[in-house]
């Protein structure tokens, strides 16, 4: 599984999973799935420290064939080392790397305030129920994550839908009449995100070429940013 792939499954399935079973156990004041939660980490903590291959000419699991395998990777990459010995110089100075960066953080901004606050909207502005919130919530990403496995079908299309901002002036509007109509622009909008997530992607790779690893990798300090400039200006700007 690719790194775009991996992310946009973890973006989605994320809020899809977990808000329903924090529903459950915030409706039944349950303490048990915390525990077996702590436990699983644990487990996964030992797996790792076993499975783990820092050296893997030594490690027991490792046989010939994996060996072999693993030294030519690494004389492969050793014309790439030269390159990749000091990166940031060039990206940083690179204007359409910034546009994607840019690109990055408007999308992640976008996804931000939906992950983090959609339940709270729910909560207050529609006026759901508690144990009711988290499913409606993550109605949209249900939609979502099916937009997501079908994304190459028309990606391509992906260049007329880049009036977002438009999209959720709409929902306000309609927001204030009927409460389906807020899960249907949610819904719709998610969906159409999706769509752009690939933009900035692909752009990295066609733009950096063998740099758009190190243009991918930096786009964390970005989403970093958007997911705490959002819940900075919820926290601060937004009256109750």
């Amino acid at each position: 599984m690719s790194e775009p792939s991996y992310h946009r499954r973890e973006a989605v399935l994320a809020p899809l999973i977990s808000w329903p079973i924090s529903s459950f156990i915030f409706a039944h004041d349950c303490r048990a799935p915390f525990l077996v939660h702590a436990a699983l980490t644990c487990l996964l903590a030992f797996v790792w420290l076993v499975i783990f291959r820092e050296k893997p000419q030594y490690h027991s699991s490792v046989n010939g064939l994996e060996l072999n395998k693993i030294v030519a990777g690494k004389i492969k990459a050793e014309h790439n080392r030269i390159m990749a010995e000091n990166p940031c110089r060039p990206l940083i100075m690179s204007f359409p790397v910034w546009a994607i960066w840019i690109a990055a953080c408007g999308y992640f901004l976008v996804v931000s305030v939906a992950v983090q606050f959609l339940p709270l909207y729910c909560l207050l502005i529609i006026r759901e129920t508690r144990t009711d919130i988290a499913l409606l919530a993550a109605i949209p990403f249900l939609f979502m994550f099916i937009m997501t496995e079908l994304h190459w079908l028309w990606y391509r299309l992906a260049k007329h839908f880049i009036k977002n901002c438009y999209l959720f002036y709409l929902f306000y509007v309609i927001s204030q009449l009927y409460n389906f109509s807020v899960v249907a622009a949610f819904t719709f909008i998610l969906c159409i995100l999706t769509l752009s997530l690939y933009g900035f992607y692909r752009s990295a790779i066609l733009v950096g070429r063998f740099f758009g690893q190190f243009i991918i990798s930096y786009i964390r300090f970005f989403t970093g940013f958007a997911f705490f400039f959002t819940a900075a200006a919820v926290v601060f700007f937004v009256e109750e």
